[in-house]
């Protein structure tokens, strides 16, 4: 069928600067036309010349629904305004007429907008150039690409919407982009602009408010309408922490957990297993990284540990979700492990008789005549005349294994040595007292013997290794060994914990001290005759105290 459409053109105020005519639009663009219905046009005049009679035409071009172009018939709207008589800018200007367009269509007419539009005045044509129009969500963060941005952020953002370079007539110069409702959103130069897209910087400080915000594009042919935008928290994420291992037990200061979207107002922080003794303190919070001390507790296993952040938004307002979706919270692991054991201090005191055998102070009757006893001696034997030896640890206050021991003592008559120079198993008769081979054997009491241990201060202790025990096969008072070795431990460097010791002790037989297997003081007799011998074990010659070199030793 063949429909009829009148078109009006109501009236509008002239504005701006430019030379031309601006733009029209349809009030009741986008409905369905039937027949009799009126649409209306606006017209804006832009300071035309003055002192020349005006003739306006208008073309239209109307696109029915199915895409189809149906062209109209040219109308002439003229008005008779002369020179002076025409109005200044912003002044009102009546223009009406109206005409008959016969669109070919079967089915009905639908103006979704004017394809082409001129007005010319004595053969001149006068562009029409609308104002900016933002479109609905149109401002949009180049990074997440989304209308909404996150306090305290800085980056590009772009407008999308119609005219916003005046239709290729304006150059990027004469175009503004503002906002005007928060001093804490900074919108910056403009980097790039086309008439559908405006890229431009922006920044957005920690102190701004929350919520809708608008801006505006200012072009010579007016100010846009609002691009919204919504301003608010992100959720957090977290990218790194400075460290990721630490010990049970400990306290590890200016640990940093660095991300994004932290807030100013220092988050919250839990660790999970929870424990009494595990947590995270912050010290200095900033958006991107938040320092602090990582507390582990001593009872804490190895493994893996949970480390959860919740922010707390910015300035005192609390977490305010940007858009939908967001949420508090992050999360990263970090690794427990357990603390190596302290070091352990094995502290030995030995002393010993270094050769075979010596002679002794005493004799025994073989077929009635005097024999001198010898005494069996400890060289490559592995066995002493006294010996004492601790376990401590100074890192933890404790030691143990305390121990305190004699050797045997043995004594043989005439006939001995049977293969000299040493005594063998040959001279092992099973004959006690006899006064042949293998005549006694005894071993001292311990009873004068002590082992003590202290801790002078941290990573430090002091073993005490004293006593006195004499040759129990002879019936003479004295003859004792007597020693005091004050062994110094420290553990202040657990990678090379050292000793020292401080001896004092009679001057045979041989004296040594070790730490952990490692000998810190050794003393050899100068002789080994029994007047030597008598003398020193007599309290002549008496050695110490003596301060020992310093050893660094090995942990046990």
């Amino acid at each position: 069928m063949r429909l009829i459409v009148l078109l009006m053109f109501a009236s509008v105020a002239a504005f701006g600067q430019a030379v031309g005519s601006s733009y029209y639009h349809w009030s009741d663009d986008g409905s369905n036309i039937y027949g009799s219905t009126t649409v209306e046009a606006s017209m804006y005049i832009i300071n035309p010349p003055p002192n020349v009679t005006h003739i306006y035409t208008a073309a239209f071009t109307l696109k029915g629904p199915k895409g189809a172009t149906v062209n109209a018939v040219p109308v002439q709207i003229s008005e008779g305004i002369y020179g002076t008589e025409w109005p200044v800018a912003n002044a009102e200007i009546s223009m009406a007429n109206s005409g008959f367009y016969y669109l070919d269509t079967s089915d009905t007419a639908y103006c979704s907008y004017i394809e082409e539009d001129f007005f010319a005045d004595n053969g001149t044509d006068w562009p029409i150039i609308p104002q900016p129009y933002i479109m609905p969500g149109g401002v949009a963060d180049n990074y997440t690409y989304t209308n909404s941005f996150a306090v305290d952020s800085a980056g590009t953002m772009s407008i999308y919407g119609e005219s916003l370079l005046c239709e290729g007539s304006c150059n990027q110069a004469e175009i503004q982009v503002y906002e005007n409702d928060d001093p804490n959103v900074t919108i910056e130069a403009i980097t790039s602009a086309t008439d559908q897209q405006i890229n431009v910087g922006y920044s957005i400080g920690s102190g701004a408010t929350v919520g809708e915000h608008c801006l505006y594009v200012s072009t010579p042919y007016g100010v846009s309408n609002c691009g919204s935008y919504m301003i608010g928290d992100f959720s957090p994420t977290i990218s790194s922490i400075s460290s990721t291992s630490f010990v049970a037990g400990t306290s590890t200061p200016n640990v940093q957990i660095s991300g994004q979207n932290f807030g100013t107002n220092c988050p919250r922080f839990a660790v999970t297993p929870a424990l009494a003794g595990t947590s995270f303190t912050p010290t200095n919070c900033t958006d991107t990284v938040v320092t602090g001390t990582m507390n582990i507790d001593p009872s804490a296993v190895a493994g893996q540990d949970t480390v959860s952040l919740t922010a707390e938004g910015f300035n005192g307002q609390g977490f305010l979700p940007a858009q939908p979706g967001e949420t508090q919270s992050a999360t990263t692991t970090i690794t427990v492990t357990l603390p190596p054991p302290p070091d352990q201090f094995n502290v030995s005191y030995m002393s010993y008789i270094p050769v075979d055998h010596v002679n002794g102070p005493d004799t025994c009757l073989y077929t009635a005549v005097p024999v001198g006893l010898i005494y069996k001696g400890d060289l490559n034997r592995g066995t002493f005349r006294t010996a004492e030896s601790v376990l401590a640890v100074p890192d933890s206050r404790l030691y143990t294994n305390q121990s305190v021991q004699t050797g045997t003592t043995e004594n043989y008559g005439f006939g001995s040595p049977v293969h000299p120079p040493n005594l063998s198993s040959a001279d092992e008769d099973a004959k006690y007292n006899d006064c042949y081979l293998a005549n006694a054997i005894g071993q001292a009491s311990t009873s004068g013997m002590s082992v003590t241990v202290s801790f002078p201060g941290s990573h430090a202790a002091t073993a005490g290794l004293s006593g006195s025990a004499g040759n129990p096969l002879v019936f003479l008072t004295g003859y004792p060994i007597t020693w005091n070795m004050a062994v110094s431990l420290n553990d202040a460097a657990p990678s090379a914990p050292t000793a020292y010791v401080i001896a004092s002790h009679t001057c045979y037989p041989a004296h040594t001290v070790t730490v952990n297997r490692t000998t810190i003081y050794s003393y050899q007799p100068p002789s080994n005759s029994l007047s030597y011998i008598t003398g020193c074990l007599t309290g002549n010659g008496y050695i110490g105290p003596v301060t020992g070199n310093t050893y660094q030793v090995p942990t046990k």
